[in-house]
């Protein structure tokens, strides 16, 4: 009889992967679409949802095709939003659109090594309390996707960084823990920047869960899906 998987593995099953994406070079997403299939088990049938947020024809095809590459017996989508609506939103898609308990969201700058998301997967199984864990570098993290989306996730209002960083405080103000694991090793593309629409100064009001599903009904509508065979 084969022995049982370790658990850390099963939760690996059960992640899901976010991927927004704008402007990123074709080898860059195939290059981080490779790098994460090495990451995960062979067989993994977790969803992997990559957004094109209000991307090019040719970062399309080539988010399509990386995604089409990898990861045979897994959910993959492709959603499509004709209009930018900023990283913190694509990803608010993304979180909306997947299933796992557990989210890895990442920047395509960001790539994983073997057993990276393992050790942030075991990071989260080991306290209940902990709401997201991430490796020191920017640019990934896994969350617990439920709570995360009762949060209000991420500010679309705001840009990346800003969004990364109100998400955190509102976690905390609600009594979460956030770690950072330390030994998971993720390596980031320099002078990739992710090009993204311009945003205004922070509007008036606070963001929660309630504010996410407001917006949530007013874009996902625009949303072309895309199941990837």
């Amino acid at each position: 009889m084969p022995a049982a998987a370790p658990a850390h593995l099963d939760a690996l099953h059960d992640l899901d992967v976010v991927l927004p994406v704008r402007r990123e070079a074709p080898w860059l997403l195939a290059t981080h679409a490779a790098a994460l299939a090495t990451a995960l088990p062979r067989r993994w049938h977790g969803g992997a949802i990559v957004v094109c947020d209000g991307a090019r024809p040719a970062t399309a095809r080539a988010a399509h095709d990386a995604l089409a590459a990898h990861h045979a017996v897994a959910h993959r989508t492709l959603l499509r939003v004709p209009r930018g609506i900023g990283a913190a939103g694509a990803a608010d898609l993304g979180l909306a659109e997947a299933t796992g308990e557990l989210v890895a969201l990442f920047d395509a700058r960001t790539r994983p090594e073997p057993h990276a998301l393992e050790l942030l997967v075991t990071a989260l199984d080991a306290d209940e309390g902990t709401l997201w864990a991430a490796p020191p570098a920017p640019g990934a993290a896994v969350v617990r996707r439920e709570a995360f989306l009762a949060l209000g996730a991420f500010d679309p209002r705001l840009p990346a960084r800003d969004a990364i960083r109100d998400a955190a405080d509102r976690a905390r103000r609600e009594g979460w823990r956030l770690a950072v694991v330390p030994e998971a090793a993720f390596r980031v593309t320099a002078g990739a920047r992710r090009a993204g629409p311009r945003f205004a100064r922070r509007p008036p009001g606070r963001w929660d869960g309630a504010s996410l599903e407001r917006w949530l009904l007013a874009h996902r509508r625009h949303a072309v899906r895309e199941d990837v065979a």
